[in-house]
């Protein structure tokens, strides 16, 4: 997440992007050589029977497995603030890797033609060049055992066909690529934006790359 403010890619890829990921039925994709994605392995209903609270807590916050020097140079030094605690649109995303292995990252509901979908850094979605395997959101929680928002199953995967292919790295990782999106089946006839709310997502502004920003879900910080 603390890398999404530096991306600067075509809105022409934005669109395709956005259209891609809500909407994809094929388990492999690629559109113009910029996404990939995966299905899940595991049907909605199978989803939140696997997904129980002492899964979540044992699930390793994935960006603290990375080494130092993995980190991007950019990276700001610390957080004079912590906010984005109990927002609606911001949460813990759950993801279980093809081991069996249990991680959490922050993301962030944003703005689709589908209202599903989900925005998060590449290496939450795929590893060691392959797809998680299963994973929900749970908008505003701080805890495992938090859900004010509703337990939303993940149905698809989406990255970078680049981070997909660097995602083993450990030095010189292309961080501009780490980014990714989820896409969340509808729970109760109602899709995620429906019930949470979304953040508009942009391309191509150069200008955000030197501005202030305010960072949510911050993944070093607990809860996320």
């Amino acid at each position: 997440m603390r890398r999404m403010l530096r991306w600067a890619l075509p809105v022409a890829v934005a669109a395709s992007w956005l259209t891609f990921a809500a909407g994809a039925q094929a388990r492999e994709q690629q559109v113009h050589s910029v996404v990939v994605g995966s299905r899940v392995s595991r049907s909605p209903l199978e989803t939140r029977r696997f997904w129980t609270v002492e899964r979540r807590a044992a699930a390793t916050p994935l960006d603290r497995t990375r080494s130092a020097s993995a980190a991007p140079s950019w990276a700001p030094p610390g957080i004079t603030g912590l906010v984005g605690h109990g927002i609606s649109t911001m949460g813990i995303l759950y993801v279980e890797d093809q081991t069996g292995a249990l991680y959490s990252c922050s993301a962030t509901s944003v703005t689709s033609q589908g209202q599903n979908l989900i925005w998060t850094a590449g290496h939450c979605v795929n590893d060691q060049h392959v797809f998680m395997i299963s994973g929900e959101f749970i908008p505003g929680a701080n805890s495992p055992s938090d859900t004010p928002y509703g337990i939303w199953p993940l149905t698809a995967f989406y990255t970078s066909s680049t981070w997909a292919q660097y995602s083993s790295c450990t030095t010189n990782c292309p961080w501009g690529s780490d980014y990714a999106a989820a896409v969340a089946a509808p729970v109760g006839g109602q899709t995620l934006a429906g019930r949470v709310g979304s953040v508009g997502i942009a391309f191509g502004n150069t200008n955000l790359i030197s501005a202030a920003v305010a960072a949510y879900g911050f993944p070093t910080v607990s809860p996320f």
